[in-house]
């Protein structure tokens, strides 16, 4: 009686064994269909959202899988033309106040946290130009510079300085013309400005890059055209200008 009362709860022992066994391959196999694959099980390239909790971060790649981001320079679905563009070199005497542009194509006029930032809107700019006696004073301050700097190549001095032009110099008594006219394509840009104390400019050029300009060398040359200046709607002056890019845009963030 004893040996089959034995027998009969090592019987039961050995199917609770098996049916704990049982549940656990069925969990394991619950999981594996429903899991997310790591990086190196996925297939071709990762893609990473630092938003999403159950977003795979991509350890492990294939070089050849992953795009430049270089590539983008030339991808017309990645233009965007907002930004600040200033003058590149020295323009003339006669245009040396005008010191660059700025468009704006999105709503930053509000606080960060508003549903309306970064929304879209009509493209819109300004011109900015300098302070007519700022503008002559840095010309001659450029000019005796210049000359300096001559001197200095002329005489072998190993202080010599190579700077080659005043993109970089501090811009002062600035004045901000808005734009009366604004055309902007992927292949051209053209503007004009409201009158102020009777003189506008007018530019019309092109786009000399067609994609993302976050990637561009910041002192690469992005529009070039024809710049004219107006005073009480006469041309006085009108010459070539080039000119750089930067992602600089006031906000209130």
């Amino acid at each position: 009686m004893r040996l089959q009362s034995l027998l009969l709860n090592i019987g039961v022992g050995f199917l609770a064994l098996l049916l704990g066994w049982s549940w656990v391959a069925a969990y394991q196999i619950f999981l594996g269909n429903t899991a997310k694959p790591t990086a190196s099980q996925q297939p071709g390239k990762v893609e990473f959202d630092i938003n999403d909790p159950n977003s795979v971060l991509p350890i492990d790649y294939e070089d050849d899988k992953l795009s430049d981001p270089k590539d983008d320079e030339t991808n017309e679905a990645m233009f965007d033309p907002e930004g600040v563009y200033a003058i590149q070199g020295n323009l003339s005497e006669e245009l040396a106040e005008f010191e660059g542009f700025e468009i704006v194509n999105k709503n930053l006029e509000v606080d960060c946290d508003d549903k309306k930032f970064g929304e879209s809107v009509p493209a819109r700019g300004y011109a900015s130009v300098k302070d007519p006696v700022a503008a002559a004073a840095d010309a001659i301050k450029n000019a005796a510079k210049l000359a300096l700097q001559e001197m200095r190549e002329n005489a072998a001095s190993p202080s010599a300085s190579h700077e080659e032009n005043n993109a970089d110099a501090e811009i002062e008594n600035n004045n901000y013309t808005e734009f009366e006219k604004l055309s902007i394509a992927v292949d051209g840009v053209s503007f004009s400005t409201i009158s102020a104390e009777g003189i506008s400019y007018k530019f019309a050029g092109k786009f000399l890059k067609k994609g993302n300009f976050y990637t561009l060398d910041p002192d690469a040359t992005v529009i070039e055209g024809t710049l004219s200046k107006y005073q009480k709607g006469k041309r006085v002056a009108e010459e070539k200008a080039r000119f750089t890019w930067n992602p600089d845009i006031e906000c209130h963030c």
